[in-house]
């Protein structure tokens, strides 16, 4: 960059004294964006307007322009502002940069604001804010209007593009919001949230938790549970449009591909839980519920209706449909199987160990309520039933076929 060559520019340079925290002098005004007022010391840094204000110990301050301040404090800080940006950097090792950099949209200046230990802000651009307050804490804030807060220890903030708010508050998490107008947060430790294209509103709740969506307009939660094991961690990944999905509970998968879909997870909330459900949705206007742990749904169509589990004490429960308009329903207990393969069909499991089969079109297959029912309609417009205790059904092509074993 050259800042310290450049006529105008003021240069604070560090001098050989070792220890840390100053105060701001009265030619530095305190503003409510610049850190909190510390005891006086040797290693401080003030330049503002082009002028050098206070130049102790290793701080370093760098200002170029009028209206750029720049402020360090702390051992081997540093604080560069220009284009009328401001910087502040309070802590050992501390860095915040405030730059226009190469954006040919100067208008509004950046802010940049490093107060952990080892953190590091930097806002380059036009408008955009960095505050890194978790030591060893890393916000990176490019393009216009953009806003990155890193407030756990040892988190990653990066906005990059138009507006975009990442927001990384748990120890080692990261958020990641690339494009225009997402709001991407990483709340717990270790959780990893990531938003790219327009529009998303994006949370990761719970330890190691992951959420990537790529597209516009979507809107993805996952919560995950306080601990996890091993790498059975609650994910979540959403490519398309106008997608709407919730996940809670640990040791989750949960993947969506399309546009319009509505998905809801419910896994199980016991962190002892080791193996989780899978759910993967490929379509549009597709809508699943999941309900229990080891329970989970597999779409690949659109306008499907979809449940796995009900609530209470249903678990392993699983529905798989192909095709389009299609409903599969698997629940009410325990280790209930679905599946459609074909349009406008309909397969129902209810009970404990129950088996719903449909191929064709404008078929259905109802097994249960009970225990150990197995039903399958091969269409078009067919029609199976088994009801009661170890019933079968088994309906060909414009059959109905209905079992019943009390």
């Amino acid at each position: 960059m050259g800042l310290l060559a450049t006529p105008g520019v003021a240069a604070a340079k560090p001098s050989s004294s070792s220890s840390d925290g100053s105060s701001l002098t009265p030619d530095a005004p305190t503003t409510s964006d610049s850190p909190r007022r510390t005891a006086p010391g040797q290693n401080m840094a003030v330049a503002t307007n082009g002028v050098v204000r206070v130049d102790k110990g290793t701080a370093t301050a760098i200002s170029d322009g009028q209206g750029s301040v720049a402020i360090a404090r702390g051992v081997d800080s540093s604080a560069l502002a220009s284009g009328g940006s401001k910087a502040f950097a309070r802590g050992a090792g501390a860095t915040a940069i405030a730059d226009p950099g190469r954006c040919d949209c100067a208008g509004s200046p950046n802010k940049a604001i490093a107060s952990g230990d080892g953190s590091t802000a930097t806002a380059t651009g036009s408008g955009n804010t960095a505050v890194a307050s978790g030591n060893y804490s890393t916000a990176t804030a490019t393009g216009i209007a953009n806003t990155a807060t890193a407030s756990g220890y040892d988190s990653t903030a990066t906005a990059t593009g138009l507006s975009n708010t990442a927001t990384a508050s748990g120890a080692g998490s990261t958020a990641t919001a690339t494009g225009a107008g997402n709001t991407v947060t990483a709340h717990d430790s270790q959780s990893d949230a990531t938003a790219i294209g327009g529009g998303n509103t994006v949370s990761a709740y719970g330890y190691q938790t992951e959420v990537t969506v790529q597209g516009n307009a979507n809107t993805v939660a996952i919560h995950g549970d306080p601990v996890a094991y091993q790498d059975n961690a609650t994910t979540a990944e959403v490519t398309g449009d106008n997608n709407k999905v919730t996940v809670f509970g640990g040791d989750t998968e949960t993947r969506v591909e399309g546009d319009g879909n509505k998905v809801t997870v419910n896994g199980s909330s016991d962190p002892n839980t080791i193996f989780g459900g899978f759910s993967d949705i490929v379509g549009d206007n597709n809508v699943a519920t999941v309900q229990g742990y080891e329970s989970g749904v597999l779409i690949n169509g659109d306008g499907n209706q979809v449940r796995a589990g009900f609530g209470g004490s249903d678990a392993a429960n699983f529905v798989q449909v192909i095709g389009n308009d299609n409903t599969g329903e698997a629940g009410h207990g325990q280790f209930n199987e679905a599946g459609v393969y074909g349009n406008n069909s309909t397969a129902v499991a209810y009970g404990d160990e129950n088996f719903a089969a449909v191929t064709g079109d404008n078929s259905s297959a109802v097994a249960g309520p009970g225990v150990n029912n197995e039903a399958r309609a091969d269409g078009p417009n067919s029609s199976a039933g088994a009801l009661g205790t170890n019933s079968t059904a088994e309906a060909g092509p414009n059959e109905t076929v209905v079992v019943y074993t009390p």
